[in-house]
């Protein structure tokens, strides 16, 4: 029987892999689809937004093969993409009053604006205007790696590189770019042998707010219903955590 439980949990976690998989290269290949469309080139030597979704892609373990597919238009164009596809941002305040920045990728802005506004709605929280949560928030580039055995080559890379904040967590160091060191970094990062586990732009707070353990708890739940909806490509917030 413990063989039969054993094997019943191990497809049950696969199963919600697969899922989880899937969900990341649907948003991945909207992210292509429409950096392609909006760039107006699927040359990513001219087409910034497009550079960082395949390197998005390749890190999340994304065929080169796949992602030829997606850009040519080949691949369940329907699926992934439809007309009057927009980039959209919002702001809000969830539990705690934590600054949110929601960055979303759509085809029907009045759908997608409307679940947020009820997913805040439905805690007692609300949306923001525009510029009422990005001031206090900067772009910037983070490359992430394992800690491992990788300490004095983070390090030294850093500081070749003039990075602006090393952040060490367990298992992961972070190190933060400004964001206009982008092209030197993919260069680099391609020539050396470690390679990172993350590289993106994203949005940092400039403070981070405590919170409390029950606060925290309800964040947390609110992340995962946002995150639940295919629109919502990235969201940033200011909590401690």
């Amino acid at each position: 029987m413990s063989g039969h439980s054993k094997w019943s949990n191990m497809r049950y976690r696969k199963a919600s892999q697969d899922i989880k998989k899937d969900k990341i290269f649907t948003k991945i290949a909207r992210e292509l689809s429409t950096a392609s469309k909006l760039g107006g080139t699927i040359n990513p030597q001219y087409n910034t937004k497009l550079r960082l979704a395949i390197e998005k892609g390749l890190l999340n373990n994304m065929n080169k093969s796949t992602i030829e597919k997606i850009l040519s238009n080949k691949l369940n164009k329907k699926k992934y993409l439809s007309n009057n596809i927009e980039h959209i941002s919002y702001e809000g305040f969830g539990p705690g009053n934590i600054a949110l920045i929601i960055n979303c990728i759509t085809n029907n802005k009045n759908r997608t604006v409307s679940v947020i506004r009820n997913s805040f709605n439905k805690i007692g929280c609300r949306l923001g205007n525009n510029g009422s949560v990005y001031y206090m928030f900067k772009k910037k580039i983070i490359i992430s790696f394992f800690n491992k055995n990788n300490l004095d080559y983070i390090i030294d890379f850093a500081e070749k590189l003039q990075a602006e904040d090393i952040i060490f967590n367990d298992k992961i160091i972070d190190v933060i770019f400004n964001k206009r060191k982008y092209k030197t970094l993919l260069l680099d990062i391609k020539k050396n042998l470690i390679k990172p586990i993350k590289f993106k732009l994203t949005m940092i707070p400039l403070i981070k707010n405590n919170i409390d353990l029950l606060t925290k708890n309800k964040l947390l739940n609110f992340l995962n219903i946002l995150k639940s909806n295919n629109d919502i490509k990235e969201i940033y917030h200011n909590a401690n955590i």
